[in-house]
């Protein structure tokens, strides 16, 4: 029975890989006259001034910008976090209702992964577990979430961790729990927010090892904002961002 689950599991994943490589020169986002402002008292301040922008399944895509510059603002809006004053976003040539809150958390759910500076795990929850709770509505049968999670924990290797508590395993390990979280939805996309912010210098390089591992085997799409110079030398495409406009787009 496990054998058969295992080749389930495997075929699922070589489907979905299909599905990258075929997908990769495809847009996943595109923003069109994008622009974002935020109350600061009476004044309205730009979060982002008018930016179009496309990302394709397969990119490892580094945003780059000074504090308060708008990287953050961007990847929320990529996430759905947020929502814009103006112009339009569309995920696989589908326009965002934003009043459709069932569809936008239909994407999250299942499109959208997320890794955070500041990891955002359950204390009280072990690594196995904080992984399947991100599971539980999306992936119904047990043993085939389990074999998911197990996979996805080895993948960043912490396998051997999967029954310690967040506050028992470093910095390092607990951003591996993150990525495996992200990973184990099977997203089209992947979006970090100053991933190896919290990280000594070691730990963040085996981070990004892990990210574009996963960005160069398996299609995973990343959007990566970060001051960190290490990770903008590994981007495929760096986009500059200053004063909520984007100031320069290179593809490497």
């Amino acid at each position: 029975m496990l054998k058969l689950e295992k080749n389930s599991i495997k075929e699922t994943f070589m489907n979905n890989l299909i599905t990258y490589k075929s997908n990769q020169e495809k847009d996943f986002f595109e923003f069109k006259n994008i622009s974002k402002f935020y109350k600061s008292g009476k004044i309205n301040v730009v979060g982002l001034q008018n930016i179009n922008l496309k990302i394709s399944y397969g990119d490892f895509i580094v945003i780059g910008g000074i504090s308060g510059s708008g990287k953050s603002t961007l990847l929320n809006l990529m996430g759905l976090i947020d929502q814009p004053d103006q112009g339009d976003i569309f995920i696989e040539n589908k326009k965002i209702n934003y009043n459709n809150d069932r569809l936008t958390t239909e994407i999250r759910k299942n499109k959208i992964g997320f890794i955070f500076q500041n990891f955002n795990l359950i204390p009280t929850l072990t690594v196995f577990e904080n992984i399947e709770y991100s599971l539980l509505k999306s992936i119904k049968e047990i043993k085939r979430r389990h074999l998911i999670i197990n996979q996805a924990l080895e993948k960043v290797g912490i396998l051997n961790l999967s029954k310690r508590y967040p506050e028992e395993i470093s910095g390092g390990q607990q951003q591996r729990t993150s990525i495996a979280r992200a990973f184990a939805k099977s997203p089209s996309i992947i979006l970090a927010d100053e991933p190896t912010a919290n990280l000594d210098s070691g730990n963040g390089e085996n981070i990004l090892e892990i990210m574009k591992t996963m960005n160069i085997e398996e299609r995973v799409t990343f959007v990566i904002a970060t001051h960190d110079s290490s990770i903008m030398k590994m981007a495929k495409r760096k986009i500059i961002v200053s004063d909520g406009k984007i100031i320069k787009d290179t593809r490497i």
